[in-house]
């Protein structure tokens, strides 16, 4: 929390002004001897001031006020602030880590289970830089095998239960900062761009042609000379392509996300480990 409170330029110039408080105070209250300087008759008339008792009771009793509302203000103020954000913080991490949870250990009914229950160690940077970067692999060579796919629905299918917590969690975003609600919007919409794909995913031949005869095992006449199954094979292979970049670019936001300047990111996270 230290990190936290002293990065704030104004929680630093309370601070400031708190020490110069309880400076003055000790000053005024111990009654340090006279300076050489000041021992001249042209002096007398300010010491005598300085040291007389009403000096010492107006001065020691508004120092400390001021003193004791700071460390009120710690208590009342910082303390209860930096738990709300804490916790606030650890919310909206769950909800993206049972997102990528699917993706990852192919949840199908990952999106039913308590967010709470998911881990957050997948948002750890190399985690998610180990995922981007399979994901636009496979983008690139358009070569997903069944498993692939399967991920990729999962994820879809996870997306599109939790589009409306991820929108309507904003304000906890814009609690944290305003840098934090941008980048919250961001990762809104890009789940949003995922889930457009819900429901479009090519059927071939009234429903005769399945993801597993393109990315598994075809079945016999299944081949170049069936121009329907030709056609089906190249609609899945580039939503499956599409999807994947999306959901690339879902996970980059992430990564962007749990950079961002608060020291209850790194907190928030727990010493899991990543499932294979």
């Amino acid at each position: 929390m230290l990190r936290w409170w002293w990065k704030d330029r104004w929680e630093r110039k309370l601070f400031y002004g708190f020490l110069a408080s309880v400076t003055l105070l000790l000053v005024v209250k111990i009654k340090f001897p006279v300076p050489a300087f000041m021992a001249s008759p042209d002096w007398a008339c300010l010491i005598s001031a300085l040291q007389s008792k009403a000096f010492e009771d107006i001065v020691g009793d508004l120092m400390t006020g001021i003193a004791a509302a700071y460390i009120f203000y710690i208590f009342i103020e910082i303390f209860p602030r930096h738990h709300r954000e804490k916790n606030s913080l650890r919310t909206l991490n769950y909800i993206l880590a049972s997102v990528v949870d699917s993706y990852v250990n192919i949840r199908t009914f990952g999106h039913e289970d308590l967010i709470s229950h998911n881990d957050l160690s997948l948002l750890e940077s190399q985690n998610t830089k180990k995922l981007i970067d399979e994901l636009l692999r496979k983008c690139e060579k358009l070569e997903f095998s069944a498993q692939d796919f399967a991920r990729l629905r999962v994820m879809l299918w996870c997306v599109d239960s939790r589009i409306h917590d991820i929108r309507l969690a904003l304000p906890l975003a814009a609690n944290l900062s305003p840098e934090h609600a941008l980048h919250w919007l961001q990762l809104a919409e890009r789940a949003r761009l995922i889930h457009d794909l819900f429901g479009k995913e090519p059927v071939g031949m009234d429903g005769c042609f399945e993801p597993e005869h393109v990315f598994g095992d075809p079945s016999r006449g299944m081949d170049d000379s069936n121009d329907l199954y030709v056609a089906y094979r190249q609609g899945l292979i580039f939503y499956a392509a599409g999807l994947a970049q999306r959901i690339a670019q879902f996970v980059e936001e992430i990564e962007v996300w749990m950079k961002l300047p608060v020291e209850s990111v790194s907190t928030s996270l727990e010493p899991h480990r990543l499932v294979d």
